[in-house]
Formats: C-alpha cells, structure tokens, sequence
C-alpha cells in the first residue's frame, strides 16, 4: 500500500533529490512545496521562490525493501523520516496541510490578510482557513509565522502575506 514518507536531504539538494527519486523509482510521485515571498535587497523588494520545509522531500510510494535500498543511495539523503522502527509513512490529516500548500506543485502563492478585532483574517490564499495556526504576523516584512504538524512534531514555517487592511 503506497503512503506519503519525508525524506530528509541536505538542505538546498531538494529538488537534485526528488530527480533522483523519480529516475529510480518510476512509479513514485513527489513534492518539494515552494512559497513565494517578498524580501528586501539593496533597499528593494524582489519576489523570490523559497521551499517551505527546508530540506524535506515528500514522496508517495509503496516503501517496501526494493524500493528503500533505491532511496538509500540518494545523494544528500540524510535518512527517511520515521521512528526506532524505521521509516514511518506521514499521518493523513499532517499530509493532507502540506499537500495543500503544495497545490498544483507551483509555488504557494502570497495570501492576503487583515486584522478585525485583534484577530487575523485570510482573505485569500493558501493561508484561507488556517488562521487558527497563524501564530505571529510581521507586516512589515510581508511574512506570518505558521505552525504546521509534521510527523508529530510541531514545525514553524513562514509564508508570503500582504495585509490588505487593518479594522
């Protein structure tokens, strides 16, 4: 039966390690979810494409023996996600955040936001019904602090906002 697994690489070989995957193992699919943010450079803002979990490749496979002794030599893999068992397949609700962050395998888009009452509000984007996971909201930097569970552990991402208004 085919499950979601992480596979934890060097940071920056994500994509090279997903290739990788797909060449060796034909029938596996795969993400490496991307944002788009803003950040400033020589007083400028540029839109740049960032990964969302840095260092973490997502596949959907059925990890039997064959296939793990064909993940094992990947270049950059550090080891699959799992516990003192081995590898651990990710849990449904966990995978199904990250599947929607991931979207269509574009990069997450910019969402917009605003403030009412004291509580943020997503107007659109992939943050829209996540707002209780918000945990804090830079503005000025275009970014809000997101905690997402992943293999049972919390993890904080930081995802592209505009705050369109303040109420």
């Amino acid at each position: 039966m085919s499950n979601w697994y992480v596979l934890h690489v060097r940071t920056g070989e994500e994509t090279d390690a997903l290739t990788v995957v797909r060449k060796s193992l034909p029938q596996a699919r795969g993400i490496v979810p991307q944002k788009t943010m803003r950040e400033k450079r020589n007083g400028d803002w540029k839109t740049v494409i960032r990964t969302i979990f840095p260092g973490y490749v997502f596949i959907y496979l059925e990890l039997d023996t064959p296939s793990y002794y064909k993940i094992k030599p990947i270049p950059g893999l550090i080891r699959i996600l799992g516990n003192e068992n081995g590898p651990s397949p990710v849990q449904e609700d966990e995978m199904q955040i990250v599947l929607r962050l991931a979207g269509d395998g574009d990069p997450l888009g910019i969402s917009e936001i605003y403030f009412e009452g004291g509580r943020v509000k997503v107007k659109s984007g992939a943050l829209k019904g996540l707002e209780g996971q918000i945990i804090k909201v830079d503005a000025r930097r275009y970014r809000a602090k997101v905690n997402i569970s992943l293999m049972g552990e919390p993890r904080i991402v930081e995802l592209g906002i505009n705050v369109i208004e303040k109420i």
